[in-house]
């Protein structure tokens, strides 16, 4: 129920309407000189009233989320419901309920990483797709504290050699064409804490890959 043209940092009394332009407050605010640049220490948090929410999270260096247990449903554009859009960050997403991708556009994935440099961190209840995998690694570091599911794809979808996904949570597909739950190509780096199941695959482990269920 906020406002952009009004809205303030630090003061949630005067809360912003979007997440792009909480964004763009805080960088304004916070990069203007050494003593407030971010750093990995000197994090932004942003803080989502609970609420369920079409727009997605482009994720900014060192900004952080905390969605106050909310949920994302988006259902067009470019991008994943969380996305670093190929730019290098570093960020934290807290307390999300259900994380969803549906219905139109590319790039439909709950949450996609594609820059080597990104480290992302994600506690979620669900996070799921009908469009493509539940997650992707197409580049980077990610750690998913959260059930994974796909109606379309992979529900864990790790790809390229530079990337690390570490997920603590039930992995699931309910395609029913010759496609595993959980999926590591291109020499990449997974490692799943819990239940995998797929229709006919439940994991497909490529050549020269890394790959650790527990």
């Amino acid at each position: 129920n906020g406002v952009d043209a009004t809205g303030l940092v630090e003061r949630r009394d005067y809360p912003f309407k979007t997440k792009a332009a909480a964004v763009t407050a805080a960088e304004a605010n916070w990069d203007g000189s050494p003593e407030t640049a971010k750093s990995a220490t000197n994090r932004i948090l942003i803080k989502v009233s609970p609420n369920t929410s079409a727009e997605g999270i482009t994720l900014s260096n060192y900004i952080d989320w905390d969605l106050s247990g909310g949920n994302l449903a988006v259902v067009t554009g470019a991008l994943a419901a969380i996305d670093d859009n190929g730019v290098a960050c570093d960020s934290v997403i807290y307390n999300a309920g259900n994380v969803a991708r549906t219905t139109a556009g590319t790039n439909g994935n709950g949450v996609r990483t594609s820059h080597a440099s990104t480290n992302l961190t994600v506690y979620a209840q669900t996070i799921s797709s009908t469009l493509d995998a539940g997650v992707k690694c197409s580049a980077g570091t990610q750690y998913i504290f959260s059930n994974v599911s796909s109606t379309a794809s992979h529900g864990a979808f790790t790809t390229g050699a530079t990337s690390f996904q570490y997920i603590t949570g039930n992995v699931s597909t309910t395609n029913a064409g010759f496609i595993a739950a959980v999926n590591c190509e291109t020499t990449a780096t997974q490692v799943i804490v819990g239940k995998c199941s797929g229709v006919r695959t439940a994991v497909r482990l490529a050549a020269g890959t890394s790959q650790t269920i527990y």
